[in-house]
C-alpha cells in the first residue's frame, strides 16, 4: 500500500511538473497580458500546483534528498508570491505577505541549519541548495520592505513583482527537474536552469525598466501623495 502511494505520487509529480515546464515556456515568452499568456498562465499554475501538492506528500510521508527541501520551498514562495502579485492589484501588501514571508524566513533558517550551519553535521549546503535558499531570504526580505513604499510598489512595480516571482518559480522547477532526472551530472543539471534563470530576469528587469522608466517623483510621500511628474503621469493613465 505504501509502496502503491510512493508511486502515484511520484508520477503525478512527475507528469505535472513536465506539462508546467512545458506550458510555462509560453508565458515567459509571449506577449505579457495577451491571450496567450494568460491562458498558458493558467495552466502553467494548475500544473505547477499539482506538482507541488504532490511533492508535499512525498516529503511528509517519504524520506527524500537533502537538496530537495530548499527546491520545493525555492518553487513555493515564488509560486505563492507570484500569485499574490496578481491578487494585490490596486492593493497593498497586507499582513498575509508578511507572514508567508516570515514564514519563508523561518524555513530557510531551519534549513540552513539542518543542511550545513554552524552546528550541522550535514554537509548539504552546496552550491544549488546555498542558491535557492539565500534566494528565497532574499526575496522574502524584499517583501517585508514593501509596505515601506507601498504605493510605488502598487502603481509601478505590481507587474514587474509578478513576472520575476513566476520566472523564478519556474526556473526553481527545472532545477528541481534537471537534478531528479540528471543525477549524474549533479549539482550542474541543477545549477545550469537557476543560472539561467537569473538571467533571464535580469534581463526581464532591465526590459521593464527602460521602458517604464522611475523618476525621483515616484518615490515620494508613500502615505499617499506622490510628488512630481510620476503623480501626473499616474493620473493621465487612469484617465484612460
Amino acid at each position: 500500500m505504501v509502496h502503491s502511494v510512493h508511486i502515484v505520487n511520484v508520477a503525478i509529480h512527475a507528469i505535472a511538473g513536465g506539462l508546467g515546464l512545458a506550458t510555462g515556456v509560453v508565458p515567459l515568452l509571449s506577449l505579457k497580458g495577451g491571450p496567450a499568456h494568460r491562458t498558458f498562465g493558467r495552466m502553467f499554475v494548475a500544473f505547477a500546483g499539482m506538482a507541488l501538492a504532490a511533492a508535499f506528500s512525498l516529503e511528509a510521508l517519504f524520506s527524500q534528498a537533502a537538496w530537495i527541501y530548499p527546491a520545493t520551498l525555492a518553487v513555493t514562495y515564488q509560486y505563492f508570491g507570484g500569485l499574490r502579485s496578481l491578487a494585490l492589484k490596486g492593493k497593498r501588501p497586507g499582513v498575509l505577505d508578511a507572514m508567508a514571508a516570515l514564514i519563508a524566513l523561518g524555513a530557510f533558517a531551519g534549513l540552513y541549519q539542518a543542511l550545513g550551519g554552524p552546528w550541522s553535521r550535514a554537509g548539504s549546503l552546496n552550491a544549488p541548495v546555498a542558491g535557492a535558499l539565500g534566494w528565497v531570504a532574499l526575496v522574502a526580505v524584499y517583501d517585508l520592505t514593501r509596505p515601506l513604499w507601498a504605493l510605488t510598489w502598487t502603481t509601478r512595480l505590481r507587474p514587474l513583482d509578478h513576472g520575476l516571482k513566476m520566472t523564478g518559480a519556474f526556473f526553481a522547477m527545472a532545477s528541481a527537474g534537471g537534478g531528479n532526472l540528471f543525477k549524474g551530472f549533479q549539482p550542474w543539471s541543477q545549477i545550469g536552469p537557476l543560472v539561467l534563470g537569473f538571467a533571464v530576469m535580469a534581463l526581464m528587469a532591465g526590459l521593464w525598466a527602460a521602458r517604464r522608466p522611475i523618476s525621483t517623483g515616484d518615490w515620494g510621500d508613500e502615505r499617499g501623495t506622490r510628488s512630481g511628474p510620476g503623480r501626473s503621469g499616474a493620473l493621465r493613465s487612469s484617465r484612460r
